[in-house]
């Protein structure tokens, strides 16, 4: 394994990937007509957005509000917290206009994550909106010093709906210590965390924090967070994904199918979300 997965071994070291074709789960999809469920994109957003299946639909604030609700998708029995320092841009697992999702063979204890969120996301958006996404992954691998946030860039308390990734419509978090806390509406000062190594949901709208290592000890963290883009979105300084080498399509397949069955395959899904606060 390398000391470090960042951008520079992800352009020119990591050859391998694992790779999933939605396309067969999404004509099941459209046989059980959840095309047609509507689908409200978060606030900011959503007004650029003809609904496909149904019309054009008045905006369904309640709708959204379900949606964007923290709820938890499932937990992880580890994150194998104890492997290389991993840190780098932004990494497209899923392509606007694809239906192929992938990852590079060296973050692969994320790729049931990764098959949870793009079913999810299926089931949600229906076939039509789920081929014109984009989504990108996100993931950490660090020492938290006591007193530090679990992650830098989250130590506030913020939302995503002006920030610079703002067609973002929904997250997915994963971590194995000092899970996000979130604010559940503006009426509410209390904080309500996500499981520890769980798989959540939530909208851009919801505001959260990271929390800081309060344990005095020096502790070693896992995170990833998959970002969902109704279209297709450029962040700056992407690395090469070669997850996605779609002419080694059958052998990334076999490797993905090979991995879920394995026992690294920690991740298990509860028969449906479960939202925080109830």
């Amino acid at each position: 394994m390398p000391d470090r997965i960042n951008d520079l071994y992800l352009n020119c070291v990591e050859q391998n990937g694992l790779l999933l074709d939605m396309h067969l789960l999404a004509e099941q999809v459209c046989s059980e007509g959840q095309t047609r469920r509507p689908y409200f994109f978060a606030p900011n957003i959503h007004k650029s957005f003809r609904m496909v299946s149904t019309g054009e639909q008045p905006y369904d604030s309640a709708r959204r509000a379900e949606i964007a609700r923290p709820a938890v998708l499932g937990t992880f029995k580890h994150l194998d917290g104890e492997g290389p320092g991993i840190s780098h841009e932004a990494l497209i697992i899923k392509e606007s206009g694809s239906w192929h999702v992938g990852l590079p063979a060296c973050l692969d204890i994320f790729f049931p994550a990764a098959k949870a969120v793009a079913e999810d996301v299926l089931s949600l958006y229906g076939p039509d909106y789920f081929q014109d996404a984009q989504i990108c992954f996100f993931s950490q691998r660090h020492n938290v010093l006591p007193g530090d946030p679990g992650k830098t860039s989250g130590k506030d308390l913020h939302d995503h709906l002006e920030s610079d990734h703002g067609t973002m419509d929904l997250l997915y978090v994963m971590t194995d210590c000092f899970p996000t806390l979130f604010q559940l509406s503006e009426k509410e000062t209390e904080l309500y965390p996500t499981e520890t190594l769980s798989l959540s949901r939530f909208g851009p709208e919801i505001r959260h924090v990271s929390p800081r290592n309060e344990t005095g000890q020096t502790l070693r963290r896992t995170f990833g967070t998959f970002n969902i883009h109704p279209k297709a979105y450029l962040y700056d300084g992407m690395p090469n994904n070669a997850g996605l080498n779609l002419k080694r399509a059958q052998e990334f397949e076999q490797a993905a199918t090979a991995y879920l069955q394995s026992p690294a395959n920690t991740l298990t899904l509860y028969p449906d979300p479960v939202a925080l606060g109830g």
